[in-house]
Formats: structure tokens, sequence, C-alpha cells
């Protein structure tokens, strides 16, 4: 908890601004392909985690809100915080 109000954050938030439902997410990104990643992308979404895979430096999450329900993959360097350090360059 200090470490995170240390960097300017704070790990009990009052108040979270979503800016996509799950939904909207599906419905602006179905033409991605699989695999393909929209680098300019920026969203905040809320709801709840219902599973959760880590394999290696990969994790998958399913996050569920009332519109629907997404699966978010990430890259250990892609994260802020958890598993490692940046790749070499």
């Amino acid at each position: 908890v200090h470490d995170l109000r240390g960097q300017g954050q704070e790990p009990y938030a009052y108040r979270f601004d979503r800016t996509h439902y799950t939904q909207e997410l599906q419905e602006r990104y179905a033409s991605l392909a699989n695999g393909e990643v929209d680098e300019g992308a920026a969203v905040a979404v809320a709801g709840r985690v219902v599973a959760k895979r880590v394999m290696g430096k990969l994790a998958f999450v399913a996050l569920r809100d009332d519109k629907g329900q997404i699966q978010v993959g990430a890259e250990s360097w892609t994260r802020r915080s958890g598993f490692s350090s940046p790749p070499p360059p």
C-alpha cells in the first residue's frame, strides 16, 4: 500500500471512470483478426474477474460486467505490475 501511494496511486480508489462496457468493446473491435492488437487503444473497463489463467509470461482473465464478458490477455512486459521486468531490447 505504501509503495503504491509513493508512486502517486491510491490503492483504495473512491471512484473509477469506466470508458466502455464489454459489449461496446466487442462491437468496436470485431474487425480485428485473432492475435491482432490495436496499439493506440486506451480503455477503462470495470467488472468482475470470473476466470484467470497464468501461463509463464502470459496471463488471461475473463472479465464480466452487466453487458457481457470479454477475455483480456497480457504479456509480462505490458502489465504495470507483477510478473517480471521488461524484456531486453
